[in-house]
């Protein structure tokens, strides 16, 4: 889970031209309208993804008596559709989706971008519907097992714990698969149960032991046909390990070799797992 930039994208712009997009124009002049109270919330974006249960939309006093509260939220909602379908704002939405690193998705590092999700959902945070700091470009999968859930998970924008490690992996000797976990390290414990959250909403043990599976199935078949003594084995795994801790501290790869490196009965009994 490496961290991303914020998009350089205008929030002011982004708004106006999703509403402007709005062939209603009644309807598009009502939204643009709304503006001061999209600018006042985003003030409070980084108090409200630390707080769980904060998801009320703040209005100005002078508003209050004349702006229905639920109009606001699915007006603004609903201008999600505008940054995808129409062609002005949809240039918004590419940019985003192209903020990836390498095309890969940042919750999970496999998957390939496919869509934008909503950190905060829009279902529940309409308010935040259209603005950039709150949609994330992820795969197809994280961003189904994330859907509408309120707990909070890594924000790749905000959140960068790519410095310590805290994904691990251990060899599984009675299933003969590897098993991934996590183990937060002092340096963020202030954290750890965002970190715990990741992990467990984009299932990403699941994820993480399919791949390393068929990562180690060829490797350990190269080893059987090089003959390669256990030394030597632990030397090229010291090796692998290395290049990938220098590239990710916190990748699978990473997680992985670091614990076939360290796993003294791997370097010697491999040809059991290969043979089950």
């Amino acid at each position: 889970m490496k961290p991303l930039k914020k998009p350089d994208i205008n929030k002011i712009e982004i708004y106006n031209d999703s509403c402007n997009s709005i062939k209603d124009k009644a309807k598009a002049n009502k939204l643009l309208k709304y503006l001061y109270i999209y600018l006042l919330n985003i003030c409070d974006y980084q108090r409200i993804i630390q707080n769980n249960n904060d998801n009320d939309i703040r209005m100005p006093i002078y508003m209050k008596n004349f702006v229905n509260y639920e109009d606001i939220k699915n007006d603004i909602k609903n201008l999600y559709k505008c940054l995808i379908n129409n062609k002005k704002p949809r240039k918004y939405y590419n940019r985003i989706m192209d903020n990836a690193n390498l095309n890969k998705c940042p919750n999970c590092g496999v998957g390939v971008v496919f869509t934008l999700d909503h950190y905060l959902p829009k279902d529940k945070f309409s308010i935040f519907s259209v603005y950039p700091n709150n949609l994330i470009p992820c795969c197809r999968d994280c961003n189904t097992n994330k859907n509408n859930k309120l707990d909070r998970v890594i924000h790749p924008y905000f959140d960068d714990f790519s410095k310590y490690p805290w994904l691990y992996a251990k060899l599984n000797w009675q299933e003969y698969c590897i098993d991934f976990y996590v183990d937060v390290p002092k340096e963020y414990t202030k954290y750890k149960l965002k970190i715990e959250t990741s992990f467990k909403i984009f299932r990403l043990n699941k994820l993480y032991s399919a791949n390393a599976i068929n990562e180690i199935i060829p490797y350990m078949q190269y080893l059987k046909e090089e003959n390669l003594s256990c030394k030597d084995i632990e030397q090229e795994l010291k090796i692998k390990y290395n290049m990938q801790n220098k590239v990710d501290v916190n990748s699978w790869k990473t997680a992985l070799y670091r614990c076939l490196y360290e796993d003294k009965l791997f370097h010697s009994n491999y040809k059991e797992i290969l043979n089950k």
